[in-house]
């Protein structure tokens, strides 16, 4: 039986995705992705101090890497601060930090240990569709780089050829190594009933220092930086709650 003439139809209920930004107050994120690109430069500094030996040039070389890292994990825990507003912290981990360096026509791959991110997150979530929504996140916190593998092994060299030379001072910076990190992503994301999936790509800054020195004999003292400047994109896919 109809409605009394001209009243307005009833409201249309809201789309799958509505719901799920208006109900979840507390969504715990879990992510898991691989990089699909990535570049830079190992940007390096030399001081010389005391008596001159002209170890250090004046233009002192930047050598260009890419990204050749491995797999990636994540997970968020975000709060609903409004309707497809979340506010939150997450955590992104690189198993595999890898790096080809490129310089005088050679190129040389060295392995890390684990890269590990801790940031804030904002992100919001616009539907698009019954059961659809595409978000847009910014990411702000810490990263840090702790030395494995080739990289361990060139610390490790470093400070046996130093000790054997009989240099009066012999400093090397094992880690881990901080450093910003920045990132911003867009994506998809799908409601399927209890678990809704997720599909982003995340732009990564990376920066942080990757070598530390200083080394001192006869009245000279060498100290040379060497820092990772560059940015990464990772494809990342997974699931909320």
């Amino acid at each position: 039986m109809g409605g009394p003439a001209g009243a307005p139809p009833p409201a249309a209920p809201p789309s799958r995705i509505q719901q799920r930004l208006d109900t979840h107050l507390l969504i715990p994120v879990f992510r898991v992705g691989f990089p699909i690109g990535g570049s830079g430069e190992l940007d390096y500094s030399c001081n010389e101090s005391g008596t001159s030996l002209g170890l250090c040039s004046g233009d002192d070389p930047n050598i260009d890497y890419e990204d050749e890292s491995g797999l990636v994990l994540g997970a968020d825990l975000l709060f609903r601060v409004g309707s497809g507003l979340r506010l939150g912290a997450g955590t992104l981990v690189v198993l595999d930090p890898k790096y080809k360096f490129e310089a005088f026509g050679d190129s040389v791959k060295i392995e890390s240990g684990l890269e590990a991110s801790l940031f804030g997150v904002v992100e919001g979530v616009f539907p698009v569709g019954d059961t659809v929504g595409l978000t847009l996140r910014g990411q702000l916190g810490v990263t840090a780089l702790f030395a494995g593998e080739d990289h361990e092994d060139e610390i490790d060299d470093y400070r046996s050829d130093c000790e054997a030379s009989g240099a009066d001072t012999c400093e090397i910076n094992e880690g881990p190594f901080f450093g910003p990190h920045v990132g911003l992503g867009f994506g998809v994301l799908v409601d399927v009933g209890s678990l809704a999936f997720r599909a982003e790509v995340l732009g990564q800054a990376v920066r942080y220092p990757f070598w530390r020195t200083k080394r001192s004999a006869g009245g000279t003292s060498l100290e040379i930086e060497q820092d990772i400047v560059g940015t990464r994109s990772l494809l990342m896919l997974g699931l909320e709650l």
